[in-house]
């Protein structure tokens, strides 16, 4: 039996004594009276509840109370069909007052008003609101129930409180009997097994939970899913505004209007990511339980895929492990991509295995086309290609210890060797997707059956792309790192074969990133694009049988700032020939979720004008212009709050973390925590703003949430730090390549102090760095050097003298910029102060080479900004690890390039002879004419 199916059973019996609250119980002696039947006509249709609950915590006993519940329910829902045009045939409402409150005078008047448009139930108490939701839900009794982040606080605080009121027959929540309760911890917070137990015989349906995996968002909470799938605002209610409402019987019926309106939001969330369809297919494919699929969890889903095909094959399999499991960061996907368990200095964990091999990018702009190719399902292909499987590998080879490299120890089996478990169950699923795929092409397919397949091979995808996760997931039964180990170590060595392939044919691979690679074309052609696309594809797809590299894309303009960070400009083609662009952004700050709205929006524009394809001049100009109008506008106050949300996920529960005081997010979350209500918890995204309140304490220690923002009047935005680690780093990062501006500039106009960020330019300058730079003009070549500045010698004078090159003027009037004083009423002969120069010029060498010397280590990473002359004791890749944010590298502020650069450009400076070979023949005589003895002068 593999998932959802019509069963046959014989010689059914009713029990003496019934042991579940269902209308039909029979019970059968042996397990062969269950078989599938061969009649599988489509699945029965579910009665499906949405459950929403309103909560208020109790200011004496600081805990949980539920004050409404809202429920939604259709009685007809069709798990293989499109979602239903009537959302939800029944509704009601429950709601009771809080324990020290009493309902409005004029409520129950009110309420008898809205008889015809809302279904409302009066209960005294929390323990009369309880009982009615048991009853209710006994009654429909649904098969699934829908709500959301129902298993991380819902299902807890609802068995809390029918634990504490002491209500009857609790066990009407699910389909089984039961007399005691479950085991249930003292916090509200996660469910646990036991907790998640207590509905057994039902559905579970978390929109939280299944968002998480099928979509990607700013944070899952409900508005924002609201805002995101739905397109719809959600308002939300902190417990001071409920607490509120229930003085006022208008205010109370608002109330009760939201908590429906919630409910609704829930419902059609389910509906439009088609939750239900897609679980039942991933369970059919899988042969797992339904309900399991909807918790989520990848890995057991591949489990269960491989139990089955592993029995089929006669195989004993390895049994499950129970032991106590690591607490993994939030990020850490139960797919199984998982590093291993060693460690690192401060926390972070050492990969067990080497992952995919990442190419060094080449950075800059490229306004010729670039050529994306990409593997199809590289490591589920790999596994076909070399048929690397448990039964296929010798066991003793994978046993031996290796201490760095897992996969140098195994041997590939022979060509000639029956395919083994794992690249079979692979091939299943590609064969049937591209079956699937085939079907969505037929011109007579309906709406309802292009759904239907749709959902199918979404469903095949998910499964094949987890399939590998198995064996590298430590918690997997099919844990097997040295066969991870050579899959990956495969995946690295295809990619250095295809970038040496796409060499030798004389292309210029820009970068490359696990099975991907780009290539510069060039060209500005789009058909000899695709024409060298095909021609690369073909020669790549010679060297394998499965292994298939295709053209997954053709960018019109891209900016490459570094590894798995870049923009730009995607090109589509119709099938009529008409071609549209959009933009794709990788890794950017933009895309992430902790950066305020404000920030991302400025980084959108820089990008937009960045990939315009309008001149260099004109994308700084504009880039200048906007970032002077953002800087004016947020010290105006004239941004909406909004805009100033940093959202940040905690990996674990808020008190787990050590280092709390560094942690602005965590902090908040703490606060949040202590005023009873709704726990943040791991997995949670907390909003927070930084705000000016009047302490000397650090930003990180100024975060608050806001609601705090709102209703303390001595709170308000810290705008310098918004502009100076919000906007800046953001900016900077995508302006680094672009020439015409820098970091300092960038600053400038967001109206901050330039000095502090001229040491985040140029750090990193690679071999080819340098010998481009032997190519650039004297002005290109020493643009970031410090001018030689110096007073008059006139005592009469005293002008601030700036000497940014060697001569001055037009090719008409060129001159020497040392010939004389440029203040018309002095006129002094500069150069003939030659004993103050070299003075002045001999403590100039001095200061460089002494900051030189002082060894300050700046992070790499603009929005942690970091400065240290203290050498860090951990190293990653050759590179020092920032101990602040501990995921920049620190990089010299002053480089030996950078000193070395200013000293040609001191000695440059003054070598009238040798900077003149760079004048034409005119601009030579004409300086010759007007002075021939400062010639004669080199200022050394």
């Amino acid at each position: 039996m593999k998932g959802p199916a019509w069963l046959e059973l014989k010689c059914p019996q009713v029990p003496a004594t019934e042991t579940s609250w269902c209308k039909l119980e029979i019970i059968l002696a042996k397990p062969d009276y269950i078989s599938v039947s061969d009649n599988q006509s489509s699945p029965p249709p579910l009665v499906v509840m949405t459950l929403k609950l309103q909560t208020l915590p109790n200011p004496k006993t600081r805990q949980n109370e539920i004050v409404a519940a809202a429920c939604l329910v259709h009685c007809d829902f069709q798990m293989d069909r499109p979602a239903p045009k009537q959302p939800y045939q029944q509704h009601f409402c429950v709601i009771s007052k809080p324990s020290d409150s009493i309902y409005p005078f004029d409520f129950r008047d009110q309420i008898t008003k809205q008889t015809k448009r809302m279904k409302i139930e009066i209960t005294p108490g929390e323990r009369g609101l309880l009982g009615f939701l048991l009853a209710k839900i006994h009654k429909l009794d649904p098969d699934l129930i829908v709500g959301h982040d129902i298993y991380g606080f819902d299902l807890d605080l609802l068995l809390h409180r029918i634990s504490a009121n002491k209500v009857p027959h609790w066990s009407k929540i699910s389909r089984l009997k039961r007399t005691f309760m479950p085991k249930i911890v003292q916090s509200h917070g996660k469910a646990t097994f036991a907790e998640k137990s207590a509905v057994c015989g039902r559905m579970l349906c978390d929109v939280q939970i299944s968002a998480r995996e099928l979509i990607r968002c700013r944070s899952y909470d409900l508005s924002e899913l609201a805002k995101q799938v739905l397109k719809q605002e959600r308002t939300e209610l902190d417990y001071d505004e409920v607490r509120e409402m229930f003085s006022s019987s208008l205010q109370l019926l608002k109330l009760i209007e939201q908590t429906l309106l919630d409910s609704l939001f829930i419902l059609n969330i389910m509906y439009e990511l088609s939750v239900v369809p897609l679980a039942l297919q991933i369970t059919n494919i899988c042969g797992n339980v339904m309900s399991r699929t909807l918790m989520g969890g990848r890995s057991e889903r591949n489990e269960w895929l491989l139990l089955h095909a592993f029995h089929e094959k006669q195989y004993v399999c390895p049994d499950k492990e129970f032991r106590k499991k690591q607490v993994l960061p939030v990020g850490d996907d139960e797919d199984g991509d998982q590093s291993g368990s060693k460690k690192m200095a401060q926390g972070k964990r050492k990969p067990a295995y080497a992952g995919g091999l990442v190419l060094e990018p080449k950075k800059g702009f490229y306004d010729t086309y670039i050529l994306l190719l990409d593997f199809n399902s590289l490591y589920p292909s790999i596994i076909q290609e070399y048929n690397i499987c448990f039964t296929t590998i010798s066991r003793s080879a994978a046993t031996t210890e290796v201490h760095d490299d897992d996969e140098a120890c195994l041997i590939l089996p022979d060509h000639d060797l029956e395919p083994g478990v794992l690249p079979t169950e692979i091939r299943k699923l590609v064969d049937s997707r591209k079956l699937v795929k085939t079907l969505m092409k037929n011109s007579d397919v309906s709406h309802e059956q292009m759904m239907q397949y749709d959902i199918r091979q979404k469903a095949l995808k998910l499964t094949a792309n987890s399939m590998y996760g198995c064996l590298g997931f430590t918690f997997s039964r099919f844990y097997a790192k040295p066969l991870a180990a050579l899959v990956t170590g495969k995946g690295r060595e295809i990619l250095m074969q295809t970038k040496d392939l796409v060499q030798k044919m004389n292309l210029d691979v820009i970068y490359g990133d696990t099975d991907s690679i780009m290539i510069n074309t060039n060209s500005v052609e789009l058909d000899q694009v695709y024409k060298l696309g095909n021609k690369v594809k073909s020669e790549v797809n010679k060297l394998y049988r499965l292994l298939e590299i295709d053209i997954d894309g053709v960018f019109k303009s891209m900016l490459l700032l570094k590894k798995k960070k870049y923009a730009a400009l995607c090109v589509h083609r119709s099938p009529d020939g008409q071609v549209t662009t959009s933009q794709e952004l990788k890794g950017l700050d933009i895309v992430r979720r902790d950066w305020c709205d404000l920030a991302k929006d400025a980084g959108k524009y820089v990008v937009s004008q960045i990939l315009s394809g309008e001149t260099r001049e004109t994308i700084v100009e504009k880039i200048h212009t906007k970032l002077q109008e953002v800087g004016d506008t947020v010290r105006s106050g004239d941004i909406p709050l909004t805009l100033f949300y940093i959202t940040k996920q905690l990996t674990k529960n808020p008190e787990d973390y050590p280092d709390k005081k560094s942690l602005p997010h965590v902090q908040v979350a703490m606060r949040f925590n202590s005023k009873g209500g709704k726990k943040m918890r791991a997995g949670d995204t907390v909003p927070y703003i930084i705000c000016e309140d009047g302490s000397t304490m650090s930003a990180t220690q100024r975060a608050y949430h806001p609601d705090e923002l709102i209703k303390q009047d001595s709170l308000k935005v810290d705008t310098k730090y918004y502009l100076a680690h919000q906007i800046h780093p953001v900016v900077a990062r995508l302006c680094d390549p672009i020439q015409g501006t820098d970091s300092a500039h960038l600053a400038e106009c967001l109206g901050l102090d330039p000095s502090g960020y001229r040491h985040t330019t140029h750090h990193e300058e690679t071999a080819e760095e340098d010998l481009v730079t032997l190519q650039l003009t004297m002005e290109e070549k020493f643009r970031h050097c410090d001018r030689f500045t110096f007073s008059c010698p006139s005592p009469n004078c005293g002008r601030q003298i700036v000497l940014d090159s060697v001569f001055t003027g037009n090719e008409s009037s060129v001159s020497p910029a040392l010939l004389a004083c440029p203040n018309t009423e002095c006129r002094l002969p500069l150069w003939k102060s030659k004993v103050k120069l070299q003075n002045l010029l001999q403590l100039k060498l001095h200061q460089h080479v002494s900051k030189y010397y002082q060894g300050w280590l700046v992070c790499e990473d603009t929005g942690c900004a970091t400065r240290t002359n203290k050498m860090p004791l951990v190293m990653q890749s050759g590179h020092l690890v920032c101990p602040t944010c501990e995921k920049g590298y620190l990089n010299p502020e002053y480089t030996h390039s950078a000193l070395y650069t200013q000293l040609c450009f001191y000695d440059y400076m003054f070598d009238v002879p040798k900077a003149s070979t760079y004048l034409n023949e005119i601009e030579k005589a004409v300086a010759r004419k007007m002075n021939p003895d400062i010639y004669k002068y080199t200022g050394n």
